[in-house]
């Protein structure tokens, strides 16, 4: 009778053995990451513009209000990454996209969420 435990023991923890390998197989190409490689003239990584767009409309780059025009000017191979209060008007955001979209500029918008 111990035979026979021990003998479907062994058959369970060979199956499950060969389980864990087959499963360990099945996914053998790696994933490469994208990094940015652009570089001003100076050598560093070009940062893209941190804009914030408030409640009330007003688009601020470092706490001055700026017209979304200047800023798809001076974003050509920067990008823009626009930190959005929850109450903005959505029309203003897509308006937004839509012309850094015709300057060829990616823009991230970050929404903040109210609690």
């Amino acid at each position: 009778m111990k035979g026979i435990l021990l003998l479907r023991l062994v058959d369970v923890t060979l199956l499950l053995l060969l389980s864990f390998v087959a499963a360990g197989r099945i996914r053998t190409e790696s994933i490469e990451i994208p990094v940015t490689t652009s570089l001003t003239e100076s050598g560093s990584l070009l940062l893209p513009i941190a804009a914030t767009i408030t409640e009330n409309g007003a688009i601020m780059v470092d706490g001055r209000p700026v017209p979304l025009l200047t800023i798809a000017e001076q974003a050509s191979a920067r990008g823009v990454e626009f930190l959005v209060d929850a109450d903005a008007e959505v029309d203003l955001l897509l308006r937004a996209a839509g012309l850094l979209q015709e300057h060829g500029i990616d823009a991230v918008f970050l929404v903040e969420t109210r609690q």
